[in-house]
């Protein structure tokens, strides 16, 4: 496929006939480029198009060759298909409300403008989400693509940032991505250590020891 942006250049070639036949390009049933040239018993009309866009998709263009009213025209084509990268990403369901740890919760990214459907990956702190059920889908005449994910938030992932990145195949230097922090409520976890100024492995009778007691949770008491 083309991707948008590229130059399509179509050379379309005649052995034979006689008289020598007149071959021309169409864009589908509009003549565009009927300059052919003759050499050495072929005949020879090549087709330049400086910036294939988005309209091109699926656009047939057909080379004719003919050489009198009485003859039935020859002809052959082409159909265009293009690649498009995304042009934006977003997380839908669920973005930005508080997680609890360990309960199971869908995300869901919406990726437009891709085609073929972008891969998706899901990233939290950096790391990425493979072992997680993922599906995916995309309407091809909308060029919607979604990707659901079910995600078991843990405690420690709280205040991390989850990326849901969407990549197009034929453009992967023009990823696109929506991220959010992570708000994961979890109860309260006690940690109970000896005080700064004490050495657990030095501690004799009568000596005095404390304790600190620190407490994690969110949300915060």
């Amino acid at each position: 496929p083309f991707k948008v942006g590229d130059q399509l250049i179509a050379t379309c070639i005649t052995s034979g006939g006689n008289p020598t036949p007149k071959v021309t390009w169409w864009r589908e049933n509009e003549l565009i480029d009927e300059s052919f040239e003759v050499n050495s018993g072929h005949t020879t009309n090549t087709l330049k198009l400086d910036v294939v866009s988005k309209e091109d998709l699926n656009t047939v263009f057909t080379c004719q060759a003919v050489n009198n009213n009485r003859s039935v025209p020859v002809s052959t084509s082409l159909r265009l298909d293009i690649t498009f990268p995304p042009v934006d990403v977003r997380i839908l369901e669920n973005k930005g409300r508080p997680l609890s740890n360990g309960k199971e919760t869908h995300l869901r990214c919406v990726s437009t403008g891709s085609r073929p459907m972008p891969v998706f990956r899901w990233f939290v702190g950096g790391r990425e989400l493979i072992d997680e059920a993922m599906t995916v889908e995309q309407n091809l005449d909308t060029l919607v693509s979604h990707s659901e994910i079910s995600y078991l938030p843990k405690s420690s992932e709280n205040g991390k940032t989850i990326v849901c990145r969407a990549t197009n195949e034929y453009f992967p230097d023009h990823p696109k991505e929506d991220s959010y922090v992570l708000n994961v409520h979890y109860v309260p976890i006690a940690i109970v250590s000896f005080g700064p100024s004490l050495d657990p492995d030095n501690i004799r009778e009568g000596d005095d020891v404390y304790f600190e007691c620190h407490v994690k949770t969110n949300p915060k008491f």
